[in-house]
């Protein structure tokens, strides 16, 4: 009797934290894992599906031993859609390997992102055959709205002396002093008008 092959998965994102701004992309990382007792022979069907929501575009998949769809910048996944990778290599026993997808940003949201695996054979533990990942996207000034802008803004305060001349400092108790308030812009982008 088969004990069956209790693969798994696990999905991670790449450096960045939960909240990720519009118009950027992050990498996604599938990891999977037979457990076993047993192994998938060649010519088996393994699966791995991933879920792509709306507001998000996959431009680069990476996955050695696995047949995936094929995606570039100018010819993106774009969600909603499943995205499924298939191999019929063997998965032997203790064997693991990862699939790589890289993602845009396109709409902000709440974008959560399931990847499944499964096979052909039966999985006495199915219960690790899931792993999701939710990201909040943002737009470029924080909230929700559209324009994939982000910047660092910053606030100086100078005073100036006579004349419009820079100081003196200190500046005595009769004497009339102007300030300047400057906004500096720290990027990454710039503000529009």
């Amino acid at each position: 009797v088969n004990a069956g092959a209790d693969l798994s998965i696990v999905k991670t994102i790449s450096a960045g934290g939960d909240t990720r701004q519009k118009d950027t992309s992050a990498t996604y990382t599938l990891t999977w894992r037979n457990n076993g007792p047993a192994n998938i022979l060649a010519g088996e069907t393994s699966t791995i599906t991933d879920n792509l929501p709306a507001g998000m575009s996959v431009t680069a998949i990476s996955a050695s031993g696995w047949t995936c769809p094929a995606a570039s910048i100018p010819s993106p996944i774009v969600g909603p859609t499943t995205i499924t990778c298939t191999r019929t290599m063997a998965v032997n026993s203790g064997s693991s390997g990862s699939i790589t997808l890289t993602a845009t940003f396109t709409s902000t949201g709440v974008k959560t992102n399931t990847a499944t695996i499964g096979s052909t054979i039966n999985d006495p533990d199915p219960s690790d055959d899931q792993s999701s990942y939710t990201v909040t996207v943002v737009d470029g000034n924080g909230g929700g709205g559209t324009g994939g802008q982000w910047h660092d803004l910053m606030i100086a305060k100078e005073d100036t002396g006579a004349g419009g001349s820079f100081g003196p400092d200190p500046v005595t108790m009769t004497q009339n002093v102007k300030y300047r308030l400057r906004v500096i812009n720290l990027g990454p982008t710039a503000v529009p008008n």
